[in-house]
């Protein structure tokens, strides 16, 4: 593991000060990301491509958009980023532990959306496409639930 304080990597012996920002950066095997915050607009088969796999029979893609309630004509997102990837990785690991899914991958936009654009997209293989429907469902309503990503109306 890496340590980094105010954003310079740091021996573990390190003296902290008030008001220091610590960061602790797990190892890294490589391989595409899978979990991802982004201001430009998704494309939803980037996720796609990044959860095929031989092994599974099933790819469940969910797109999230802005939609036109009344008095909205865009949404404005903002994230915790850090936060949200690391929350975003775990809802991923246990989607493929409880769902048994073969890959999960989940990217958020942020900034100011207009009515139609793609918010959110969850891609999710799976052997079977019930696990991959299951774990994709279930994925969304974590996702609202603990990831720091909050909206305003435009």
């Amino acid at each position: 593991m890496l340590l980094a304080v105010n954003l310079e990597f740091v021996d573990a012996d390190a003296r902290l000060r008030p008001g220091d920002e610590v960061a602790l950066l797990p190892p890294v095997s490589g391989g595409a990301q899978m979990c991802w915050i982004q201001k430009d607009p998704i494309a939803p088969m980037a996720a796609v491509d990044r959860v095929r796999d031989d092994r599974a029979g099933a790819v469940v893609l969910f797109l999230g958009t802005v939609r036109a309630d009344p008095g909205i004509r865009a949404l404005d997102y903002e994230a915790y980023e850090p936060m949200a990837v690391k929350q975003m990785d775990a809802l991923r690991a246990s989607a493929k532990e409880r769902f048994g899914v073969t890959e999960m991958a989940v990217v958020h936009r942020t900034g100011r959306l207009p009515l139609g654009e793609v918010s959110v997209a969850i891609a999710c293989s799976a052997p079977h496409r019930e696990a991959a429907f299951r774990a994709c469902e279930w994925a969304m309503e974590e996702l609202k639930r603990i990831v720091p990503i909050w909206k305003a109306e435009g």
